[in-house]
């Protein structure tokens, strides 16, 4: 059978593994939290170092939005066990270029809201901020929807389909 690759939001496939903390099965661990998976090629590598030390700093606010950080790497559990250490002793240098991981954050908060409101995130939206009413909001379904209103957007086609409103 071909294998197709994972995209943002498609369910990853159940797996069980021994871990640095136990054997698990990933849909029990995961319980009815959301989770995000970090892929590394292999334990002891640089760039993968710095990334874990942040997605550790960070595990409050993942946490805060209901998701679970998970990091899966080829090498055995005591290789991991000992790159855990220098995970936890390179967190306490100063990372000032590692923002890639705020940017999951954002998006995590994104696919959450637009998840179970009828709305879309623009570029660069930040939460709090205006978001897009989707097309297929019906006029008389607004109202109820989106209590503090709407604002279409004029474009040159006349096309209502630019619809901003408050976040929900």
């Amino acid at each position: 059978m071909p294998c197709s690759p994972l995209n943002i939001g498609d369910q990853f496939p159940n797996f069980e593994a021994e871990t640095s903390v136990g054997k698990i099965d990933f849909y029990d661990w995961m319980n009815d939290s959301w989770a995000i998976l970090f892929s590394h090629p292999a334990d002891f590598t640089p760039v993968c170092t710095t990334e874990l030390a942040r997605v550790a700093a960070l595990i409050p606010e993942f946490l805060k939005r209901g998701v679970k950080p998970i990091a899966l790497s080829c090498d055995t559990v005591e290789s991991h066990k000992g790159w855990i250490e220098d995970i936890k002793s390179f967190g306490t240098c100063v990372i000032t270029h590692l923002s890639h991981l705020s940017e999951i954050l954002r998006v995590i908060d994104s696919l959450q809201l637009t998840q179970t409101k009828s709305v879309a995130t623009p570029a660069d939206w930040q939460q709090g901020g205006k978001c897009m009413v989707l097309p297929t909001v019906k006029g008389e379904d607004v109202p109820n929807l989106f209590p503090k209103g709407i604002e279409t957007i004029e474009v040159p086609s006349g096309k209502g389909y630019l619809r901003t409103t408050p976040q929900p």
